[in-house]
């Protein structure tokens, strides 16, 4: 699929369709790897020839997406791949086809080439906007680059699913909660993850399904 340059879209927003977690397979880093097989176990993820990937469950989805009002989200934002928080955007160094000036897009003193796949629905098509220039394709860069981790208009505004910090846990008997990733096989205590620097964001009783769900903090 050919990728469009950024100069051709008016705005991007986000819709939570979570199509692109059914539609395409998420490569990971090997640091990225490592971190989920840790936490999850390897039985997250699907090894292939000189690649690894996010596993996808029987209805053909990332095991970590999940139905939360109406909307497809992702249920480890905070640690989710390079990949899924770029998507739909990809940033380079050099044009990847003939009139490069139509993607190039100067940023802090530098120029690089963005481009956006067409596939996103998220994705409307004319004159540039503000927004666009000046905060979501920013981001994208920062993202791309390490310059940032966290994500604010690189993500669907539609779902907000607050984080908390690291801290020491309210008096719970976190062991005696589960905590199941969508998806039944996974099954780590609440004690394991926030090991990890992860904390519950859902721990009362029967909130979001009687699932609690771990994201890390970030500046």
């Amino acid at each position: 699929m050919r990728y469009v340059p950024w100069s051709k879209i008016k705005d991007w927003f986000c819709t939570a369709c979570g199509d692109c977690c059914k539609e395409f397979k998420v490569p990971l880093r090997a640091y990225e790897a490592a971190l989920l097989s840790k936490i999850f176990g390897l039985y997250c993820m699907e090894l292939e020839v000189g690649a690894t990937y996010l596993k996808r469950g029987l209805n053909g989805r990332c095991i970590f997406q999940v139905k939360s009002g109406g909307r497809m989200v992702c249920g480890i934002q905070s640690i989710k791949p390079i990949a899924c928080k770029m998507w739909p955007f990809a940033v380079f160094e050099t044009p990847r086809y003939e009139q490069g000036n139509e993607a190039s897009f100067d940023f802090r003193g530098e120029t690089f080439f963005v481009y956006v796949n067409p596939y996103c629905r998220g994705l409307v098509y004319g004159r540039p906007s503000l927004r666009l220039v000046n905060s979501v394709i920013p981001e994208f860069i920062e993202l791309r680059s390490g310059l940032r981790s966290r994500q604010v208009r690189s993500t669907s505004l539609a779902v907000k699913i607050p984080a908390l910090e690291p801290k020491t846990p309210p008096e719970t008997d976190y062991n005696r909660m589960k905590v199941t990733p969508f998806s039944p096989v996974i099954n780590k205590t609440c004690g394991t993850l926030t090991s990890f620097g992860l904390v519950p964001i859902f721990v009362e009783s029967g909130s979001h399904n009687g699932r609690v769900n771990f994201y890390s903090y970030e500046n």
